[in-house]
């Protein structure tokens, strides 16, 4: 080997080692931009299925109540039936409010 070589190998193996050093602090700093990126994305997600499930049940539910006549005994037993099914979530949930 010759002695221009010699000296400028260990310069070279520096620059070596200060690009994966710069590499290796690019790449966390990519990933620290992308992590709440993809945590917004995923509770986006899971905020549009429970309102898509939720109006999806609750719709036609309201829809077939507000088409009923008011002042009859079916309706007075969708609201007895729907203040039951309260009391009991809210106990099986441990909730006091009732």
């Amino acid at each position: 080997m010759s002695e221009a070589m010699a000296a400028t190998a260990p310069v070279a193996g520096a620059g070596f080692k200060d690009a994966v050093q710069s590499g290796v602090a690019d790449a966390r700093a990519s990933v620290e931009q992308v992590i709440p990126k993809i945590a917004a994305a995923i509770n986006k997600g899971i905020y549009s299925l429970a309102y898509g499930m939720s109006f999806g049940v609750a719709f036609p539910v309201v829809l077939m109540a507000k088409s009923l006549p008011q002042n009859n005994s079916i309706a007075w037993g969708f609201i007895d039936g729907a203040q039951a099914a309260k009391k009991a979530a809210n106990r099986t949930l441990g909730s006091k409010s009732q």
